[in-house]
């Protein structure tokens, strides 16, 4: 399943309006740590996956007004586990103004064989449609194995009156160990790339309009667009526009902080296998400690 980013909206809906400026500076603040947690599923691609983040911040400015309120830097680990995989990664994180950061980070990926993670293909032009991975799986194609990933991460977000925008990327490397084949299938990214090296981009834009804006039961609603590219595959090209709707479920419940349910539909405007279908994910996600 691709990934919903619950840590990065999180993230956005904390930008102060752009409109307000303080002239005095902030008293300065001690390092924070943050953990999130989030579980989400997915249809076509069917998938479950649960995320756990553990993030070390650090300020770069006293300032308040909203441009510096939220530089800092950061530092963070991650776990990523599905019933194909398990990703456990860490990164570094700059942010040197409120409205934009870029995260670098490596992650190691153990694939355990079951679903379709790592099966092999001939070449990037060979068919990965629902159908084709299930006769590789019954032939016994699926094996366990390595893989690593490298990115960079930039993303801008601003936020204006009861409008919220984000514009994300992931600029991605890839290597894996997949004895018997030169290619093999990513189920996070949904697409055929090379084990021999290979990198490609995953985008997200968003644009989200807040409908309510109580302390713990935020409301927010607006259009997605993702694309994936393997820049040595542009026929893989996949492009999607969704709705997506999120919805604070209150300021503490069973233990958790701010738990969000986020649910999104989603139409393929381009896509090898599934152009013109619908998919939909679904996740939950809340924060751990005080």
């Amino acid at each position: 399943m691709r990934r919903l980013d619950v840590a990065g909206i999180l993230a956005v809906l904390a930008i102060p309006p752009c409109a307000l400026l303080a002239q005095e500076p902030a008293p300065r603040r001690r390092p924070r740590a943050e953990v999130h947690e989030s579980l989400g599923s997915g249809v076509n691609p069917l998938g479950l996956q649960n995320g756990l983040d553990v993030t070390w911040h650090w300020p770069l400015s006293r300032s308040r007004r909203p441009l510096l309120a939220d530089a800092h830097l950061a530092v963070g680990v991650t776990d990523r586990l599905s019933p194909a995989y398990n990703r456990v990664g860490a990164f570094f994180e700059l942010a040197p103004l409120s409205v934009f950061d870029v995260r670098v980070g490596v992650e190691p990926v153990l694939y355990f064989g079951t679903f379709s993670a790592l099966l092999g293909f001939p070449g990037y032009d060979a068919p990965f449609g629902d159908a084709a991975l299930d006769a590789r799986r019954a032939h016994g194609d699926a094996v366990s194995g390595l893989a690593g990933r490298a990115y960079v991460a930039p993303t801008a977000k601003v936020k204006v009156g009861r409008l919220l925008a984000r514009a994300h990327a992931d600029f991605e490397w890839w290597r894996a160990k997949r004895p018997g084949a030169a290619f093999f299938y990513e189920p996070a990214r949904d697409t055929l790339l090379d084990a021999r090296g290979d990198s490609l981009v995953w985008a997200e834009t968003m644009v989200l309009y807040v409908l309510g804006d109580r302390p713990g039961h935020r409301m927010l609603v607006g259009p997605v667009h993702t694309l994936t590219r393997a820049w040595r595959a542009p026929g893989n090209e996949k492009q999607d526009l969704g709705l997506l709707a999120i919805v604070g479920l209150g300021t503490k419940r069973l233990g958790a902080n701010e738990p969000t349910l986020f649910a999104r539909v989603f139409y393929y405007l381009r896509d090898p296998h599934r152009g013109g279908q619908v998919g939909a994910q679904a996740a939950i996600g809340f924060g751990l400690g005080h």
